[in-house]
């Protein structure tokens, strides 16, 4: 009985054995015959550059109707209090630029709270006002002379999608 059960396991295991010895001599026969040439030659026609696609990202609110989460643009304009040169300066520049008044920001950056490197100036700040400050603060640069700090330096703009931002970074001293 127990022959009868080697006999059927190795009739078997030589059956798959040629399967697999006729797999791998087809597929050398494919690699190798005049058609190669062709299939790699269509190949070098249909390779493309990778492009990744990022779908847009549905609106997110909270359970009290809040968005956290949206599809727009929007900028944090905020000022590095370690980089700052002329606070008056930049307070009037967002001021007029954003609609703000100029001595309230004036006064948040002369006086901030304590421990604060980095103060938020304006949240959700629409991108056509955000890139309208940024090309006065790349012309104001432009005019410094080298080596000097402008009067906008420290200015800073944070794109980031719309939807729940935190009322103030703090950093450690």
């Amino acid at each position: 009985m127990r022959e009868q059960y080697a006999w059927r396991s190795l009739t078997l295991a030589g059956i798959l054995a040629l399967v697999g010895l006729s797999i791998i001599l087809q597929i050398i026969r494919i690699q190798t015959s005049p058609e190669a040439a062709t299939f790699r030659g269509r190949l070098a026609q249909t390779i493309e550059t990778v492009r990744t696609f990022y779908p847009e990202r549905g609106q997110i609110y909270d359970r009290n109707g809040h968005l956290l989460a949206g599809n727009t643009t929007v900028y944090e304009i905020g000022v590095d209090l370690k980089n700052i040169k002329d606070k008056h300066a930049i307070a009037l520049a967002v001021g007029m630029e954003l609609g703000l008044n100029p001595d309230n920001l004036y006064s948040l950056m002369a006086n901030p709270p304590s421990n604060l490197e980095y103060l938020i100036l304006a949240n959700y700040v629409d991108s056509d006002k955000a890139l309208a400050l940024q090309q006065l603060k790349i012309k104001v640069d432009s005019q410094t002379p080298s080596g000097t700090q402008s009067s906008l330096s420290g200015l800073e703009f944070t794109p980031r999608l719309n939807g729940l931002i935190p009322k103030a970074r703090w950093r450690p001293t």
